[in-house]
């Protein structure tokens, strides 16, 4: 699914979602070494420079990021709203709002923001820690919000022992991607999850890394 290429995220806290969005590049880069970042001012672009940078072909996975995107002007978000209706988003989009998650309410009577934080909702940084539960993740998982996913899945493993919690969360994948999974899916994203267990149990990769690896594989590797 189309929607499932995009992250919005809310915050006035700069370092906060650069860390963030470097942890998603990480995670992109893993699995496409010549991922292309293309940095945009919103106020500054034009309609003309968008759409010569969005449909130049390309071999390579592009990640496009719009900073300030609620100073995205009208032309924009409607060309943006057609390349997303319109299923032809081969890429990744990033949309980072320079707001704080309340001051939300003021642009969401406008109906391409409006349209955005339905199909993505918004990851929020700075608010403080959240008390997530395994449903949040489940829910996470469900939705495709990859992001939201390694943010639940770090607090988890910060929060309880790592080995524990770690093969609870598998268990968990188990029942999102192979139980309730399409038949064709059932046995690659069982095999994609047995690697990461064995790789775990051997001592060759790190929890954080294995489980960032797998949400990467199971959410974005089967619609790239």
């Amino acid at each position: 699914m189309v929607e499932k290429r995009i992250l919005v995220i809310f915050g006035r806290d700069f370092s906060t979602k650069k860390k963030h969005i470097e942890e998603f590049k990480k995670v992109l880069s893993l699995h496409y070494p010549s991922l292309a970042l293309v940095n945009l001012f919103s106020q500054d672009i034009s309609l003309l420079q968008l759409q010569k940078e969005m449909e130049n072909i390309s071999f390579s996975k592009r990640l496009f990021i719009f900073r300030n995107s609620e100073k995205l002007s009208p032309e924009i978000k409607d060309y943006l709203k057609k390349v997303i209706r319109g299923k032809r988003l081969r890429d990744f989009l990033i949309f980072d709002f320079a707001l704080d998650s309340s001051q939300r309410e003021r642009i969401k009577k406008d109906r391409f923001f409006s349209f955005l934080f339905r199909i993505s909702p918004p990851f929020k940084t700075g608010g403080g820690l959240k008390d997530y539960t395994f449903n949040d993740l489940r829910l996470a998982l469900v939705r495709g919000l990859p992001l939201r996913a390694l943010e639940i899945i770090d607090y988890f493993l910060k929060k309880g022992r790592k080995d524990r919690v770690s093969l609870q969360i598998l268990g968990l994948m188990v029942k999102v991607f192979v139980d309730n999974a399409p038949y064709p899916l059932k046995g690659r994203n069982l095999k994609y999850i047995f690697e990461i267990e064995r790789l775990i149990k051997e001592g060759k990769i790190s929890f954080q890394l294995a489980l960032e690896l797998l949400v990467f594989k199971l959410l974005l590797k089967q619609r790239a």
